[in-house]
């Protein structure tokens, strides 16, 4: 039998995003999830602060698959791991993230206080927490952003954030690497990429708001990140982490054997700028760096 093409929805966010994101999941072919599984949920955290609703994953987002989740089990756990920027709870919840989870009745998991496996890789010891590779549901919730060491930072990027590390800088220099092996080994049943405010310029957290109001589902990350870079205005065979991926056959990067729901992207494409230090990008980090450090 004959391989069915990759399915990433792309669709407009409306007011309406919980409905938005049911009707993604719709097009996909549904939840496909069991009574009683336990669901991990990986948003964006990678920062305390929110600037415009640029920096991390949007709150509505979360809530709104939070909801549909819940209505199939009640064993659910919102994750990240401890960073640069300070602990995963000290983050979560300046963002109003843990708010949200336990308005929904789900509970926060810090990754880097979990049982962990060892993993070698590129030179280095990863330390994969067992909470995400023993999870019967893995549900990513990446932001599009630009970023300097990978171009763009989506759903496969978004998986650097399970690692149990505290001092994941030292992984920069393999950071195509580590960031293939993670989604080679941590299974992702739904991706639900907020592209609602997305990031160009200087990312992940210093670059300037884009208004793209889409939201971009799919199963399998590589496939959903080569459509955002097609959205973007970026070329997925540019991108080291694209790349690696596809020659790995972990994921389809070419957009014609991708099969696209929804809107088509030459009417949603919208070009983001380079995370290159440009004047342009320089100007716009100083201003977002001003709001970020005089914002309590």
């Amino acid at each position: 039998m004959e391989a069915q093409p990759e399915k990433v929805a792309v669709l407009r966010a409306g007011t309406n995003i919980e409905a938005t994101i049911e009707k993604s999941i719709g097009l996909l072919g549904g939840l496909n999830l069991k009574r009683d599984n336990l669901v991990v949920i990986k948003p964006n955290i990678c920062y305390p602060k929110n600037i415009d609703n640029m920096v991390i994953t949007d709150l509505r987002i979360l809530e709104a698959v939070l909801n549909i989740v819940k209505r199939r089990t009640a064993n659910i756990l919102v994750v990240e791991s401890d960073s640069f920027s300070g602990t995963a709870e000290k983050r979560a919840s300046a963002t109003g993230v843990i708010d949200i989870v336990k308005k929904c009745g789900a509970e926060f998991l810090n990754l880097s206080r979990d049982e962990v496996e060892a993993h070698n890789v590129a030179g280095f010891t990863l330390h994969i927490p067992k909470t995400v590779l023993k999870a019967d549901y893995f549900v990513n919730l990446p932001k599009v952003k630009t970023h300097t060491f990978v171009q763009i930072s989506v759903a496969m990027k978004n998986m650097f954030g399970v690692l149990a590390d505290n001092d994941k800088d030292k992984f920069h220099s393999r950071l195509a690497d580590v960031v293939v092996y993670l989604n080679q080994t941590i299974r992702q049943d739904l991706i639900i990429a907020d592209g609602i405010i997305a990031m160009e310029g200087l990312g992940p957290i210093h670059g300037k708001l884009v208004n793209l109001g889409l939201i971009i589902s799919g199963r399998n990350p590589v496939s959903v990140d080569a459509v955002c870079c097609h959205i973007a205005g970026f070329n997925p065979y540019d991108i080291e982490v694209m790349r690696k991926a596809q020659q790995l056959e972990m994921g389809e990067i070419d957009i014609e054997q991708i099969r696209i729901l929804g809107e088509k992207i030459e009417d949603v494409k919208t070009k983001l700028s380079n995370p290159y230090f440009t004047p342009k990008n320089v100007f716009a980090a100083l201003k977002t760096g001003f709001k970020l450090y005089t914002k309590r």
